[in-house]
């Protein structure tokens, strides 16, 4: 549900999640968001093998080593275009480098890649509504904080006080991107968090 508010922004996290099991510990509202380099994304298209290749026949023209890839493995596609026989691509699952006959593989279905979140002040882990509600009630309003629901698997919501109430916004995670409103979406969770510190979560 959106609520149609002028003013309602992510202004204040005031959540770490600091250990496997959830537990929470209060912290200093921060300026910016802390950019995490665990989790960096080449920007690289990925394709899925959907067929084995062990070297035979051998690339043309001769650039470089064959790729062995199996199906099911995640190829990182460095090289190619649709008139090519063979591609260069990076095998995620060996991280080998060389090349593959192009009709071995399909574009990547698309899929969120799992982050961590745990190093963002605005993140509380597996949290339900209810909880959610028990921490922010007392807190300043536009205090809020990201969950993770865990009723619905892959799913992300956001919890903030408005006008002394808390009120729960879902984030939907649909091909790769996460949005509030379908008019604007996001291709990280962060990013999402860090429009919404400066915009109104009213979409429209």
């Amino acid at each position: 549900m959106l609520y149609s508010v002028n003013v309602l922004s992510l202004t204040m996290p005031i959540f770490t999640f600091v250990s496997e099991h959830g537990t929470l510990k209060h912290e200093k509202r921060l300026n910016g968001l802390r950019k995490s380099s665990r989790h960096m994304d080449s920007g690289l298209p990925e394709m899925q093998v959907i067929k084995n290749y062990i070297g035979i026949p051998q690339p043309v023209p001769p650039d470089g080593p064959p790729l062995f890839i199996q199906i099911g493995d995640i190829i990182e596609l460095i090289k190619g275009d649709a008139h090519s026989l063979f591609w260069q691509g990076r095998n995620l699952m060996t991280q080998e480098l060389g090349f593959f006959p192009s009709d071995a593989v399909k574009p990547c279905p698309c899929v969120p890649k799992p982050v961590d979140y745990s190093s963002q002040p605005w993140y509380a882990g597996k949290m339900e509504r209810l909880q959610a509600e028990a921490e922010l009630i007392n807190r300043v309003n536009s205090t809020y904080l990201v969950r993770y629901r865990t009723k619905e698997s892959g799913e992300y919501a956001i919890s903030i006080k408005y006008n002394n109430e808390v009120k729960h916004i879902k984030i939907f995670t649909r091909e790769s991107f996460f949005h509030i409103a379908e008019n604007r979406k996001f291709k990280s969770l962060m990013e999402l968090v860090e429009y919404y510190k400066h915009q109104s979560l009213k979409e429209g």
